[in-house]
């Protein structure tokens, strides 16, 4: 168990470790950008917590709340919620594409998505399949 935690962080790591946020907007400036970065990095940073969310966010940011709102929307073009969980659902797709957990409501409590179901609805919604699909391939394989 401990070593697939320390597998978890250590995927939490690299990720956070990319220069630039990935849903930037085209024509966004540098100020913006570099916004998002330090966006991305407070939520990677909390991406287990699940009581994490925009008040925080902008207290750590040191921005109201409807500013960072709008900061966000007018760079991504999504809601500061809807921006937080597209990077856990990228995040969950890693960890299920190179099997770093054992099962979906590991995947869904790595992410900070304390609900099970919720998180396979939000993933199905976002990539087309159910996240338990990768296990059951996986079962396939070892069966062969």
């Amino acid at each position: 168990y401990q070593l697939r935690n320390e597998a978890i962080h250590e995927e939490l790591a690299e990720v956070t470790h990319s220069s630039e946020s990935f849903l930037v907007t085209p024509g966004a400036n540098d100020i913006d950008i570099e916004l998002l970065n330090k966006v991305d990095r407070i939520i990677y940073e909390n991406i287990e917590n699940p009581n994490f969310n925009l008040k925080v966010l902008s207290e750590k940011l040191c921005l109201s709340q409807r500013q960072l709102r709008r900061k966000i929307k007018q760079s991504t073009g999504l809601s500061p919620k809807k921006y937080q969980q597209e990077i856990q659902l990228q995040l969950a797709r890693e960890l299920l594409e190179k099997q770093k957990c054992d099962c979906v409501k590991e995947v869904a409590m790595s992410v900070g998505i304390p609900h099970v179901t919720r998180f396979s609805q939000l993933y199905e919604d976002r990539f087309g399949k159910h996240p338990s699909t990768y296990f059951l391939t996986i079962v396939d394989k070892n069966i062969s």
